[in-house]
């Protein structure tokens, strides 16, 4: 562009110098009349001179002109950039001011917006604040009148202790010397969580009183117990245990022995809960597997008003099979001839320490199925015991029986009875002797014993407080009902431990359910779960967790197992043996429909090992299997049978179970009260109705 400016300016100085070239030859030839002396070429010589001077200065003005021009262009064309970048810097200004005004007005409706909102902020706040003003005035009377309440509430507990101060004073029983010199042994077993004082059971409180009554007439009391004292109530289910210690660590106990039901917690969580006992513990019999040595002192001495008396202690071996397997590893019980063994050498070593009377304190029991490790049998192969204090089986022995030269005694159960044996000293020139009288104090006939209480039939206040305590606990944390049944639910122990019950049936569905849930409803054949774990019935009405821990309390889980159809024939003959008479193993059942003749008599074969029971030498000489799972039974069928962890690890008669149990086993790990709780509220609907009114009649028995 800038090269047509500057041809377009040289074009005028081009035409001048043409016209002037033009103007000197016309004038030449104007000239030619005056100078006729000068030749034509001279003249032409001076004309084309006189040009080129003229066109040299006319190119050096045309040069200069044109540096002057591209000077100007070259001027021009830096301020036309210059206006282009300013242009540009105007455009970009213009867009950031046109932004900024988009950017303040969208501000300006911010702020206005924020104004609205603040303003009813404020307006919030203050009405807050006035609510906030009057909350605290109310909370400020609150406060007021709840300090009052707090010092009304500690004046009345200051007018309570006060109360209690003198309420134990005054129940003090009046000192006499009416029983001096006398030692008098209380002695209680299977007592099983009864604590609370009822119209049937003395309860701890009655106890720890009877014991403070004797002392005060001036006797020497010994209060022991002969085992079971850690299990059977939620008030001492619910610590496993270790409440029955503290209560009767409250009570005053002088000595224990151990029964099979303080190891169903595990052997571990016993030792653990007798760490805080302020009473002794003595068992002969009770092993360690790994060194041979015993558990605990084998017996204590004590001084008493009639001389040295020695106690020792002895508990069933049993325990292998009552309590769960997997709880007892690692410890063994003497039986039979061993149990008698260690029975002679506790009368030696108390004898040889200078005892006057010598006492057993067992959990052995009476029973037909504890035969060879009875009390009558250790009393039938040895001598020098003066008093024999037995548990386990239950049995009320009023008065005490002579097995010998041994006194043999038992309260029963459930605290129904409290015993006593009073031990007078008598020295005349022949020698001393020593004379027993027992006899038991009931609840109802206490008037009529031969000790009579003093202050007739009262209870310790701070014992009573202490149990009091305990079960309101208790009752606060499981009462709430989850159910009810229209039935009564038939757990009698005598009842369910020999025929089919109704709860015994609703426990086995119960069971099979949770199995078929845990493993696939085409996994599981059959039920079935020992009467023994069914610890009471459960009357018509609600139904809550308190029952249920009642009834079922030893905290089993569901578990599977499978069997063939000759192993399940042998756990059903063996867990009969005895019917009709009672036994913990009798099999409750669902999905299985078997017949028992009693008249056939039941033939032992071999004894179990670490067991005191035998398999049956004729597997179904009493037990005829109908059906399992609804099919006719084989016995070269597999079928998987759910049960409880504990006849599935072979307790109680169950050994033909435990092999199996560890080759195939399965242990849902679903707690045996949850399975029942989860059948009850999603199959029955929280109703436990007609359908089980009755036993189903799984079980004949002839």
């Amino acid at each position: 562009m800038a090269d047509k400016r500057n041809a377009t300016k040289k074009l005028p100085v081009v035409i001048l110098a043409i016209a002037l070239v033009i103007a000197l030859i016309l004038a030449l030839v104007a000239n030619n009349g005056k100078n006729a002396a000068i030749s034509a070429n001279e003249q032409l010589a001076a004309v084309l001179d006189e040009m080129n001077t003229a066109l040299t200065d006319l190119q050096g003005q045309v040069d200069t002109a044109n540096a002057d021009l591209e000077a100007k262009t070259a001027e021009l064309a830096t301020a036309q950039t210059d206006l282009e970048a300013k242009a540009a810097e105007l455009e970009t200004a213009a867009a950031a001011k046109a932004d900024v005004d988009a950017k303040l007005a969208d501000s300006e409706a911010a702020a206005a917006e924020a104004k609205t909102a603040s303003e009813a902020q404020v307006a919030e706040l203050t009405a807050a604040v006035a609510a906030a003003e009057e909350a605290k005035a109310e909370a400020e009377a609150k406060i007021a009148e709840l300090e009052a309440a707090k010092a009304e509430a500690e004046a009345k507990v200051a007018a309570a202790e006060a109360d209690l101060a003198a309420a134990i004073v005054a129940s003090a029983p009046a000192a006499s010397d009416a029983l001096a010199g006398k030692l008098i042994i209380l002695h209680t077993n299977d007592i099983h969580g009864n604590a609370m004082a009822t119209e049937d059971a003395f309860g701890y409180a009655r106890i720890a009183q009877m014991k403070k009554n004797l002392e005060a007439q001036g006797a020497d009391v010994l209060l022991v117990d002969a085992g079971d004292f850690s299990q059977g109530t939620p008030i001492v289910n619910s610590t496993y245990g270790k409440n029955a210690v503290a209560m009767m660590n409250a009570v005053g106990y002088d000595l224990s022995t151990v029964g099979n039901h303080e190891f169903d917690w595990g052997f571990d969580n016993l030792l653990q809960n007798l760490e805080g006992a302020e009473f002794a513990v003595v068992c002969a019999n009770l092993i360690r597997t790994a060194d041979g040595t015993t558990v605990f002192d084998g017996n204590k001495v004590f001084e008493t008003a009639v001389g040295k008396v020695g106690v020792f202690g002895l508990a069933t071996p049993e325990t292998m099979t009552k309590a769960h397997p997997d709880k007892v590893k690692g410890i063994t019980f003497s039986q039979a001839e061993a149990l008698y063994a260690d029975a002679a050498k506790q009368v030696e070593e108390l004898t040889a320490a200078g005892c006057d009377v010598i006492v057993a304190v067992g959990h052995l029991g009476i029973d037909e199925e504890s035969t060879t490790n009875r009390s009558i049998d250790v009393l039938n192969n040895v001598t020098g015991i003066d008093l024999f204090i037995d548990g386990h089986s239950h049995s009320t022995i009023d008065g005490g029986e002579m097995v010998g030269e041994t006194l043999l005694t038992s309260t029963g159960s459930h605290s129904g009875s409290i015993g006593y044996v009073v031990i007078e000293k008598t020295e005349a020139e022949e020698g001393v002797s020593y004379g027993m009288n027992a006899g038991l104090y009931t609840v109802k006939e206490n008037a009529e014993a031969e000790l009579a209480l003093a202050g007739g039939l009262t209870e310790d206040i701070e014992v009573a407080k202490l149990v009091n305590t305990l079960n309101d606990e208790i009752n606060a944390m499981w009462s709430t009902p989850f159910a009810k049944t229209e039935v009564l639910l038939e757990g009698t122990k005598a009842i369910v431990r020999s025929t089919e019950t109704n709860l015994g049936d609703f426990a086995a569905d119960a069971i099979l359910w949770a199995a078929k849930q845990a493993v696939g409803d085409d996994k599981v054949d059959a039920a079935l779960t020992n009467g023994g774990g069914i610890r009471a019935s459960i009357e018509a009405g609600d139904v809550n967790m308190l029952m249920m821990k009642t009834v079922f309390p030893f905290g089993n889980q569901v578990a599977t197992v499978q069997v063939t159809g000759a192993e399940l024939l042998e756990a059903l003959e063996a867990a009969t043996f005895c019917t009709p008479d009672a036994v913990g193993a009798f099999p409750q059942v669902a999905g299985i429909e078997f017949t028992l003749d009693t008249t056939v008599a039941y033939e032992n074969g071999e004894q179990y090992p670490d067991s005191t029971y035998y398999a049956p030498a004729k597997p179904g000489a009493r037990v005829t299997i109908a059906t399992v799972g609804g099919e006719p039974w084989a016995a070269d069928a597999v079928y998987t049978i759910a049960t409880n962890d504990f006849t599935a690890a072979g307790g109680d008669t169950y050994y033909a179970f435990k092999y199996p149990y560890t080759q195939t086993g399965y242990n849902t790990e679903v707690a045996l009260e949850d399975a029942l709780i989860s059948y009850t509220q999603t199959v029955l609907n929280g109703v436990i109705g007609a359908e089980y009114a009755a036993p189903a009649g799984r079980i004949i028995i002839k």
